[in-house]
């Protein structure tokens, strides 16, 4: 793993900053085309609260949201499936913090000209889908409260909500997997969330 990656894969805030004075590539890639861009998002807020200092870090060294790794994800990706954990249990307090900081990352990779709705490469699923797909019911909520469309097709014509229903199927129920099924109906959450996104994070996707 290159020095910036290790770096943000941590849980210091601090040590990419230390690592990015010290000359680490932050565009440094691994033989999958990820980026510690990636690996910070990864980190997510499950772990601490810096992880919107490491993101911030790396995009005013110079890190490009917009690389593309061999599969075709970005960051976003990352961070929309795994930013909040969907097993954690939170307070109301902690979602309230959490769902505002989630905001705030999208509004800076959105800041450095990433496509928050982009399309992966091998099935075009957006950020939405790829949240979906892991019964991730806080990235589901938030990726509709910045603007992606719950009705929106993949490449396959398969929809976030066919996404969750396949699993299911395939898998077995389970209690993220309705959550997430609910975020992904809940019309008045998503409006609730969506008023905050405008407030913290002003964003326009089309």
């Amino acid at each position: 793993m290159l020095a910036a990656q290790y770096g943000a894969d941590k849980p210091q805030n601090n040590m990419v900053r230390v690592l990015l004075r010290y000359g680490a590539n932050p565009n440094g890639r691994t033989a999958e085309g990820y980026t510690a861009l990636f690996f910070a998002a990864r980190a997510g807020l499950r772990l601490y609260s810096g992880a919107v200092d490491s993101v911030a870090e790396l995009l005013a060294a110079g890190a490009d949201p917009q690389l593309q790794a061999k599969d075709g994800t970005t960051a976003i990706f990352w961070w929309a499936a795994s930013a909040i954990d969907p097993r954690e249990q939170l307070s109301t307090n902690q979602r309230e913090e959490f769902y505002r900081d989630f905001l705030t990352i999208a509004k800076s990779f959105h800041a450095r000209g990433a496509d928050l709705s982009q399309r992966e490469d091998s099935h075009g699923m957006t950020p939405l889908h790829v949240a979906a797909e892991q019964c991730n019911p806080h990235g589901a909520l938030l990726m509709q409260a910045i603007g992606i469309d719950p009705a929106t097709g993949d490449s396959r014509l398969m929809a976030p909500k066919e996404l969750v229903d396949r699993r299911i199927r395939d898998q077995g129920d389970s209690r993220l997997c309705r959550q997430t099924l609910e975020a992904l109906g809940n019309k008045a959450l998503v409006a609730h969330w969506k008023q905050i996104a405008y407030q913290v994070a002003p964003l326009n996707l089309k």
